[in-house]
């Protein structure tokens, strides 16, 4: 990652991340070879595969499906969480949605949380209003599993949060709070996670 990139991504935490919560005026599938034939929305499975592909780490025979992707929203400064079945490898990409309220906005930035551990986002494009789509680095939470190391086989239920959303609403249309603050009550946002885990692909 740039130089430049470390250091905004590092101030951008410490904005979020000052008194515990950001406040106003801070500046704050592919596929190949695969016959999947269920894919539950909690990571169980049904099917085969006839690529057996070990580049994932995972042992040649095992099945690796396509990437996870959920949908996450919200009204105001809330969290809102999926599960997913995870061994010793869990990565997350976000990508912002866009405003379907009459409270529009061109960036949002999130936490991640898992097992007590926390990560932000970057503040990121959504694609409206002239501004650029993007995703967010990929962010590794491998190390915040446990209780199934050493075991390859051993899957457990893990809890992604997504909380503390911050957007640029009130910069665009106002003029204040800029470059953005904390999602006001009323207001909703949106946005989608991709995860990896031991039994998928890898997240590129």
């Amino acid at each position: 990652m740039p130089k430049n990139s470390i250091i905004a991504l590092a101030l951008f935490a410490s904005m979020l991340s000052a008194c515990g919560v950001p406040s106003h005026g801070q500046s704050k599938s592919k596929s190949s070879g695969y016959e999947i034939i269920n894919v539950g929305g909690d990571g169980s499975t049904t099917g085969t595969t006839t690529d057996a592909d070990a580049a994932n780490g995972g042992d040649t025979g095992t099945s690796h499906l396509p990437i996870y992707s959920y949908r996450v929203s919200g009204t105001g400064y809330v969290s809102s969480s999926v599960s997913v079945q995870a061994g010793q490898i869990l990565r997350i990409r976000f990508t912002p949605g866009q405003s379907s309220s009459n409270a529009p906005y061109t960036h949002l930035g999130v936490y991640f949380t898992v097992n007590g551990q926390s990560q932000p986002s970057e503040m990121l494009g959504n694609g409206s209003y002239g501004a650029a789509l993007e995703h967010s680095r990929i962010i590794d939470f491998s190390q915040a599993l446990q209780g199934c190391t050493g075991n390859p086989t051993c899957r457990q239920s893990v809890s992604i949060t997504v909380s503390k959303p911050n957007y640029d609403y009130f910069c665009i249309t106002t003029g204040q709070y800029c470059p953005w603050t904390r999602v006001q009550d009323g207001h909703a946002w949106n946005g989608r996670i991709e995860v990896q885990t031991d039994d998928t692909e890898i997240l590129l």
